[in-house]
């Protein structure tokens, strides 16, 4: 075949179509079970974040405006407390997510990070750091956040210890618990979404 400008373009644009074409199909077949993984990591979430509860959270979800999600659970058809799904505003590497559990009374029964890119060994302590029952200056389960006494550092004023080398992330994270209580309380009025 002569090296013409036309034969180049034709080429071109053959190469160009048939990778598309392969991209689109890899991505029709990843979508289904990428969905299905994350619906597992939200149903394990759940579990991790709420304890006991009988009906799926996932079919008695309310989606805020600003895109947090809270997912009510109950027991023997009694609330059992509810899930939130919530990013934090921006930690030391970006922003992160999580998924908090809340007692009917408002107050936090665990967490997990879904998502996050803070720093190995400093923010991405986040984890396990807040849960420390051994550590209680630091452990945020069993507190009630509102928003007359939201959560804080001690640094600024608060009552939990920050992890250390990252107040940037643990603001961020207590933010984000904070943020969370505010939709749990919004989502049980009467008038909820």
């Amino acid at each position: 075949m002569k090296s013409t400008l036309r034969n180049m373009c034709l080429s071109l644009g053959l190469l160009v179509t048939a990778s598309a074409a392969i991209l689109a199909g890899v991505k029709n077949l990843t979508d289904e079970p990428i969905a299905e993984a994350a619906r597992k990591a939200r149903l394990q979430a759940f579990t991790e974040v709420l304890g006991p509860f009988d009906n799926n959270p996932e079919d008695a979800s309310s989606v805020l405006a600003d895109g947090t999600t809270v997912y009510r659970a109950t027991l023997g058809n009694v609330p059992a407390g509810a899930a939130v799904e919530i990013t934090a505003p921006q930690g030391f590497s970006g922003p992160f997510s999580l998924m908090v559990g809340f007692a009917p009374d408002g107050s936090v029964k665990g967490y997990t990070v879904l998502a996050h890119s803070e720093t190995p060994g400093l923010g991405a302590k986040m984890g396990a750091w807040f849960s420390d029952p051994s550590r209680p200056s630091r452990s945020i389960i069993g507190r009630t956040p509102d928003s007359g006494s939201p959560l804080a550092v001690s640094k600024d004023g608060g009552e939990v210890d920050a992890i250390t080398g990252a107040t940037i992330t643990s603001r961020a994270f207590l933010q984000a618990i904070n943020k969370a209580a505010e939709a749990y309380r919004k989502t049980q009025s009467p008038t909820a979404e």
